[in-house]
């Protein structure tokens, strides 16, 4: 099963209610132990699972994902127009 944190989150697709559906078997280490979550799971905000809210998990790791993307686009926009800036200033 994977370990990482980034396989852990890609292993579920968000449902239009917002809770979130297993679609890949994965584990997380939470504070009590490993938590094991197989494929057809669903987990909603409030729902516990060995002292980790899964469904709030996931959506701070879904609006991280978000921003970073952004924040990525934001730069490299920046260093395209900065590209452009120094090829002008060099002819």
């Amino acid at each position: 099963m994977p370990s990482t944190m980034r396989s852990f989150s890609e292993s579920f697709a968000r449902a239009a209610d917002g809770s979130w559906r297993c679609i890949a078997p994965t584990a997380l280490q939470g504070p009590a132990g490993r938590i094991e979550v197989a494929p057809g799971s669903t987990f909603s905000r409030g729902t516990n699972v060995m002292g980790v809210d899964l469904a709030e998990f996931l959506d701070a790791e879904d609006h991280v994902r978000l921003e970073t993307a952004a924040a990525l686009d934001r730069i490299n926009r920046r260093s395209k127009r900065a590209r452009l800036i120094i090829r002008a200033l060099s002819t």
